[in-house]
């Protein structure tokens, strides 16, 4: 038997067996926040490059970057990691820079974890918003 004082690190809904089938739990789980935290990264780098602060190979190489992770994270193991830090993004920045060449530092410049948190959680809610997921959410008919 596990200890009850060291809990599972994800929680898969068992106390609420209609919300893991919803529409609005897809759009707003940890696969999807890594991966909007990880588009807004790249999205804030192909910005860089278009105001000439980093280049476009290096932008392009961050997307790359990106799109490779977006679906190869162990996600109990970033949410364990995550708590040193305070946001899973400092663990997942990690992750991405080892994605990338050695002495690569066009990532995140000019960021903080909390802009890239905060973007990800507002663009999270527009696309929420803007689907149909909203009628759910918004318990609409």
């Amino acid at each position: 038997m596990t200890d009850p004082l060291d809990p599972p690190v994800a929680d898969h809904g068992l106390l609420d067996p209609a919300l893991p089938a919803s529409a609005v739990t897809a759009q707003t789980s940890d696969a999807a926040v890594v991966a909007g935290l990880l588009e807004v990264e790249a999205a804030w780098t192909q910005t860089l490059a278009e105001a000439g602060v980093v280049s476009a190979d290096e932008a392009r190489a961050v997307r790359a970057a990106a799109d490779r992770l977006a679906g190869s994270v162990d996600l109990d193991e970033l949410a364990r990691a995550a708590t040193a830090g305070g946001n899973a993004l400092i663990p997942l920045l990690k992750r991405l820079r080892a994605e990338l060449p050695a002495g690569f530092t066009a990532v995140h410049v000019g960021a903080t974890s909390q802009d890239i948190v905060d973007t990800m959680l507002m663009r999270m809610a527009c696309l929420l918003y803007t689907s149909d997921a909203a009628d759910d959410l918004l318990c609409v008919d």
